[in-house]
């Protein structure tokens, strides 16, 4: 008798199992509301050789409130002002700011003991930095372009306060971003600033608030034209280099996409004596030109892409580049790392040539054919590490010459010395 209730118990147990199963597969398949979405959807991964989505439109700024501007008042005093930065993460820094018909420039002291002075034209988006030793045996200049803010991130709010600084007065604005950053938490600051637009301090909303800036002296005197902006010989080719070694052992290679690639890339190449020259053309819209020479590294990049900034609206933002290197010689690593043992042999132009497989970015690949003297014939590479995300850059020699080589051939354009201020 005992046994068989037992056996009634567990066949109603199977069979309450097997109900339960089947509800909660009917259920899985009803489409429930979301009582907890997520702000954002989890990022898709794109598969290899899918179509691009469409350019992403810039989302429009939060509007200003009734007390609310987009700029502060501006600067319309020449000063000299000794300041000081004071970060949660980084030691105290004090700097000097030069300022003058709307030229900025910074100057400090890097880790090293080296002089750094960051140059900034306010209106234009040209800014340039330039770091060096006291005999200049090492030295960086960089200078970079970039569109105009084409709308306002910043809002600022006229708090009617006023504040007495030393012997300055200045009004107390308070400032919120109209699009908060990805990179950290929305909090709003203040600022202090006088009568003829200088910034006297900076505080961040903390509890308590923080300090993030300070004028520590102020002169306003009259300033020339050669205090704020970088020196000319900055951009003359012939400071950097007293020009290319004698020719010797010179090379050209030029590379390009095979006629039916859907994409046009090239590389070109240059060897004159000590001197190499590369130039990349990787469609669409992008260039690099590098130059290498003894003690000295170059390198300029240009960059036009088309986007919706909103709805109805395509523009063409442009971006560029510049930057050289000097430094004592060292013993250059392997290009592209050690090479193995190569995958294939094929000959190009008459020439044989080996594949190698290089190190490349996770997800990516890259390979170039070699010829026993060093030189590259073939370049096929891609993936996400690759330039343009998933696009693959493939180049194949379709000239190769011995012949001498003029000094012009490894000279930078004329372009990248060439700036609007």
């Amino acid at each position: 008798m005992d046994e068989d209730k037992a056996q009634d118990v567990l066949a109603l147990a199977i069979g309450l199992t097997i109900v339960a199963v089947l509800t909660v597969g009917a259920l899985s398949d009803i489409r429930w509301p979301d009582l907890f979405p997520r702000e954002e959807p989890a990022p898709r991964e794109r598969p290899v050789g899918a179509p691009a989505p469409p350019p992403a439109q810039q989302p429009a700024p939060s509007p200003l409130g009734p007390n609310e501007v987009a700029e502060l008042p501006p600067i319309t005093a020449e000063y000299v002002a000794s300041v000081v930065w004071r970060s949660a993460h980084q030691a105290e820094r004090r700097t000097e700011i030069v300022y003058a018909g709307g030229w900025k420039v910074e100057h400090s002291t890097t880790d090293e003991d080296d002089a750094r002075s960051y140059y900034e034209h306010l209106r234009s988006g040209e800014y340039f930095t330039w770091t060096r030793n006291s005999d200049r045996t090492r030295e960086w200049f960089s200078a970079d372009e970039r569109e105009p803010r084409d709308r306002v991130e910043v809002a600022y709010t006229n708090t009617g306060q006023t504040r007495h600084e030393g012997a300055e007065t200045c009004t107390i604005w308070s400032a919120r971003w109209r699009d908060p950053p990805s990179y950290g938490e929305n909090r709003p600051w203040r600022m202090c600033i006088t009568g003829d637009g200088i910034m006297l301090w900076s505080r961040e909303h903390h509890l308590p608030e923080r300090e993030t800036f300070r004028v520590l002296a102020l002169e306003r005197r009259t300033i020339s034209a050669a205090e704020v902006r970088p020196p000319a010989l900055l951009f003359d080719w012939r400071y950097w280099s007293a020009g290319p070694d004698p020719s010797g052992d010179d090379l050209a290679v030029d590379m390009f996409s095979p006629p039916d690639a859907s994409q046009h890339d090239e590389q070109i190449l240059r060897v004159r004596g000590a001197w190499t020259s590369t130039v990349i053309n990787d469609d669409p819209g992008s260039r690099r030109h590098e130059i290498s020479g003894p003690n000295l590294y170059f390198q300029y990049y240009l960059h036009e892409e088309t986007r919706a900034l909103r709805p109805g609206e395509m523009r063409t933002f442009r971006s560029r580049h510049m930057d050289i290197s000097r430094q004592p010689r060292r013993e250059p690593p392997p290009r592209g790392g050690t090479l193995v043992t190569p995958r294939r042999s094929e000959t190009i132009l008459g020439r044989r040539c080996e594949w190698y497989d290089l190190p490349a970015p996770s997800h990516s690949f890259s390979t170039e054919c070699r010829t026993r003297d060093g030189f590259t014939l073939a370049i096929h590479g891609g993936g996400d590490g690759a330039r343009g995300g998933d696009r693959v850059f493939s180049v194949r020699a379709t000239r190769v010459s011995r012949d001498l080589l003029p000094a012009s051939a490894v000279v930078p354009p004329a372009e990248a010395f060439s700036w609007a201020h």
